[in-house]
C-alpha cells in the first residue's frame, strides 16, 4: 500500500526540555523534603487546598498533610482493615472519604 500521510511529522527538538546547570541546580534546590507520614506505600492521593494533601496508603491508613506548613502535624486516620485504594475530599462539607480493599467506605469530619 505504501506509507501512512495522514498524519503529519513533527521535529522533536521543538518539545525538548533546554538544559542548563543553572536550571538544573534550581530545581535540585527547590524541593522540599518532609519525613514520610506512611508506612507503606502511598496507593492514592487527593487534592485539600492549596498547601494541603490527602493521601491513602497500603499501610490501611488516609492522611491529611499541609505541606506548606511546617509547624503542623498531620491528621492520620485509620481504621480500614486492608489498603485504601481512593481517596477524595469534600470542600463544602469538609469531610474526607476513603475507598478500601475490604469494600468499605470511610467518612473523617476534618475539624482544623
Amino acid at each position: 500500500m505504501g506509507k501512512l500521510l495522514s498524519k503529519p511529522k513533527y521535529a522533536h527538538t521543538r518539545y525538548s526540555r533546554q538544559t542548563s546547570m543553572d536550571t538544573d541546580q534550581n530545581l535540585v534546590n527547590s524541593v522540599q523534603h518532609h519525613p514520610p507520614v506512611h508506612s507503606d506505600a502511598v496507593t492514592s492521593l487527593g487534592y485539600v487546598h492549596p498547601g494541603a494533601i490527602l493521601s491513602g496508603s497500603k499501610d490501611q491508613t488516609m492522611v491529611l498533610f499541609s505541606y506548606d506548613r511546617q509547624d503542623r502535624m498531620p491528621e492520620v486516620w485509620s481504621g480500614h482493615d486492608k489498603e485504601v485504594t481512593k481517596v477524595a475530599y469534600g470542600n463544602v462539607i469538609r469531610t474526607a472519604f476513603s475507598a478500601s480493599r475490604d469494600k468499605t467506605v470511610a467518612c473523617s469530619e476534618y475539624t482544623s
